[in-house]
């Protein structure tokens, strides 16, 4: 993946650049991590829906729960980074957090596509 230029080098607060913070730099680690491991994800299922094994249906509904959760949690926090320029209209962090959280009604909520993953994984019976 290519490196997006992040804000958090070019804001600054009390003469810093925010970058230098040390919360700032957990959320954006963070969220770096989660992002390769949402896209090794996506990886995987590609190439088992390519090689048609049995657990590609398995493979994608992980890699949908991983990448849904990222994008969101991607977007919230690229858009506290930004700080006021992210709800204006010179910067589109607001419109891809909204973005994201539409497709959380198209595909519910986070706890539904784990619960639905789960039934793949053991069977409908594991909910007594």
């Amino acid at each position: 993946m290519a490196a997006v230029r992040s804000p958090s080098g070019q804001r600054r607060q009390f003469g810093r650049p925010i970058g230098s913070f040390q919360a700032i730099k957990h959320v954006l680690a963070d969220r770096s991590v989660q992002l390769d491991a949402a896209w090794m994800l996506v990886r995987e299922a590609a190439h088992a829906l390519d090689g048609k094994r049995a657990d590609a249906d398995v493979a994608a509904r992980t890699a949908l729960a991983a990448a849904a959760d990222a994008v969101e949690a991607v977007t919230a926090d690229a858009l506290q980074t930004h700080g006021d320029i992210g709800f204006t209209w010179e910067h589109r962090s607001h419109v891809l957090l909204r973005r994201a959280r539409a497709r959380r009604s198209l595909l519910g909520p986070p706890a539904h596509r784990l619960d639905v993953l789960a039934d793949r994984l053991l069977g409908s019976t594991h909910r007594s």
